[in-house]
């Protein structure tokens, strides 16, 4: 009988050793995979920003929960929903495709959004966070190309029902390292960054 009882306690021993190193180890994430898949998603937002290409910059994002966070080094941050930021998006619309237009109709503005190597952390097969450097630059007719701005992005990525979108985004601007051309407005931080993705320099006014 206590042959069979310590039998009994063994096997209990043994299965929830097992049970324990199945739930640490798993199935394996496919960080590569992971990564492929986002880097992807980010590039095709870059696209979007580069062209002013409203439904594709909010495909990017899961309008559910989506938080844009805007920042100039330590001093300000600027919080946006994304009914906000769909809202500014498509107030500038008309402003923005018309100003990348070529003359006399439009100023032939061209924004070039350049990233470098996404770094990643927490990755999940269902989540990650990615952090990428950016910098703006910016041209018009008779303005040459110039860098404005410079910064890291760092997105929080979930895949849900089989897409990965960007629950998070947070943008921090390097602390005006960039040239504001003479045709800007800079009316303080808020004012300035308020806008859109928050990417500033040339400005046309109307």
């Amino acid at each position: 009988m206590k042959n069979q009882l310590k039998r009994f306690v063994l096997l209990l021993l043994v299965g929830g050793l097992l049970l324990t190193i199945t739930g640490c180890f798993g199935t394996p994430v496919d960080e590569a995979k992971v990564k492929t898949a986002i880097t992807a998603e980010v590039e095709a937002f870059r696209v979007a920003v580069e062209g002013y290409d409203i439904e594709s910059m909010l495909r990017f994002l899961d309008s559910d929960s989506f938080k844009l966070t805007i920042s100039e080094g330590a001093a300000l941050s600027y919080d946006k929903d994304y009914a906000t930021l769909r809202s500014e998006l498509e107030e500038d619309e008309e402003k923005q495709l018309r100003w990348r237009q070529d003359p006399p109709d439009g100023y032939g503005y061209v924004l070039a959004m350049n990233l470098g190597p996404m770094t990643y952390t927490k990755i999940r097969e269902n989540g990650a966070i990615g952090t990428v450097s950016f910098s703006i630059l910016e041209e018009a007719e008779g303005i040459s190309r110039v860098e404005t701005d410079t910064g890291t992005i760092v997105v929080v990525m979930a895949k849900l029902q089989d897409q990965w979108l960007c629950q998070e985004m947070s943008i921090n601007f390097a602390a005006r390292s960039g040239q504001i051309l003479t045709q800007a407005v800079y009316d303080g931080l808020i004012d300035v960054i308020a806008r859109g993705f928050g990417f500033r320099g040339i400005s046309f006014g109307n």
